[in-house]
């Protein structure tokens, strides 16, 4: 299995500061570039992240931008603008040669007691997916669709709604490969069921803990987490891809690292 680090720990830094921060970090194969905020991508920054990770002998993987982003929000001009943001995370993800793209499903609306507004954006949510696949394949990327933390304002979150979600996909020709996000998962259920449900669709996986209340991102062993159920779940499915250690700060995601070695 090989593990890497998410630079959502590194956010406080800044972008040179936090490829800097990598090589300090030991136990690594992999680093997740977060590309928003203010970490967003750009030619300058390519080009520095492809000389560190050369550096470092790591593997890339991209998780596209979702801050302020709606790419199936019922305004067409926010779609629009949202979409071409994702879109071209994905180049930068070619660019970078990234074994990986982690992507979200799109929000849903305020007005959700309105039947037919929230059954036409889900609808709109798979036709959004469909397309980011379709230019993942022509760009050789896998897409790897993250469950969410919220399942009042997406739906991508509770197996119910995954199930469905995978079903309209799959109707339309598409089988998706999964980034579980233990964390989320934790907030709907166990994630030991996501595990065995996804099965071989699962090809991502992050991990952090929480208390099953809010989506806390604790370093590993400061929630409720059971991780020995966790990795029984992953063995029963022959799980050997990649996983990334998703904290806060880089003191967490270190110490998230420490417990994560003694599971492997």
């Amino acid at each position: 299995m090989k593990v890497g680090l998410s630079t959502l720990c590194l956010m406080e830094r800044s972008f040179d500061e936090a490829l800097e921060e990598l090589r300090r970090v030991e136990g690594i194969e992999l680093v997740e570039l977060v590309d928003d905020g203010p970490h967003y991508l750009n030619p300058k920054r390519i080009s520095r992240v492809k000389d560190v990770v050369a550096s470092l002998g790591l593997s890339i993987v991209v998780h596209v931008p979702f801050d302020g982003l709606n790419p199936t929000s019922p305004w067409y001009e926010v779609r629009r603008a949202s979409r071409r943001v994702v879109f071209q995370s994905l180049i930068h993800a070619y660019q970078l040669e990234a074994e990986k793209v982690v992507a979200h499903v799109g929000l849903l609306t305020s007005y959700l007691h309105v039947e037919r507004i929230k059954s036409k954006l889900a609808e709109e949510n798979v036709s959004y997916v469909a397309q980011l696949y379709e230019l993942g394949e022509e760009l050789g990327l896998k897409i790897c669709l993250e469950n969410a933390a919220s399942s009042t304002f997406t739906c991508f979150a509770t197996l119910e709604q995954i199930r469905w979600f995978l079903s309209k996909l799959e109707a339309s020709g598409i089988n998706p490969h999964i980034t579980l996000d233990v964390g989320h998962a934790k907030l709907h259920g166990n994630p030991e069921d996501y595990v065995r449900f996804f099965g071989r669709r699962l090809d991502h996986i992050h991990l952090h803990d929480n208390h099953g209340r809010r989506d806390e991102h604790l370093p590993l062993g400061k929630g409720t987490l059971d991780l020995n159920k966790l990795f029984s779940a992953l063995k029963s499915v022959k799980y050997d891809s990649s996983i990334t250690v998703e904290n806060l700060t880089l003191q967490d995601a270190l110490a998230s690292l420490e417990v994560l070695a003694s599971q492997l």
